[in-house]
């Protein structure tokens, strides 16, 4: 597994930072989190919606489901009542920070030389949804790249 990733012996690896600042790698781990599960309720929801499904019955089964996520309760609603607006709301997060936190994340595994596929998934749909124009918006904004 390891000849997959490293083109070196494992003898040469050097250890992680993450022992230095255990705090740094733990947001680094959160904000990968965050991020991946916004970009993953933004696309249940649009599918849901392009199916026909009844949104408020679809918002009720996955917020009760075991795995619910706190990002799909709350950013996931706004998505689903379309309070996506022109400028982020006061004390919301914009599409261009959440953009931000997460190249810092996918950046900092490409340095470790460790996979992040969801990671780098998630931010290539956040970098459509910045590229056509809404980084200034809200971070639920991210669903308008699902038609």
């Amino acid at each position: 597994m390891i000849r997959q990733y490293y083109s070196h012996p494992l003898k040469d690896l050097s250890t992680s930072t993450a022992s230095e600042d255990p705090e740094t790698a733990i947001q680094l781990v959160l904000d990968l989190m965050q991020c991946v599960n916004l970009v993953a309720a933004a696309e249940a929801i649009a599918f849901a919606r392009s199916l026909g499904v009844d949104m408020a019955q679809f918002f009720e089964l996955v917020s009760d489901a075991a795995g619910g996520s706190k990002v799909f309760i709350t950013r996931g609603l706004e998505m689903i009542e379309g309070k996506i607006g022109v400028q982020a709301p006061a004390g919301t997060e914009t599409l261009d920070a959440v953009v931000g936190r997460l190249e810092n994340v996918v950046q900092k595994a490409r340095d470790m030389h460790c996979p992040l596929h969801l990671g780098n998934a998630a931010l290539n749909v956040l970098l459509m949804s910045k590229g056509q124009g809404f980084g200034s918006e809200g971070s639920t904004s991210v669903i308008r790249v699902y038609p």
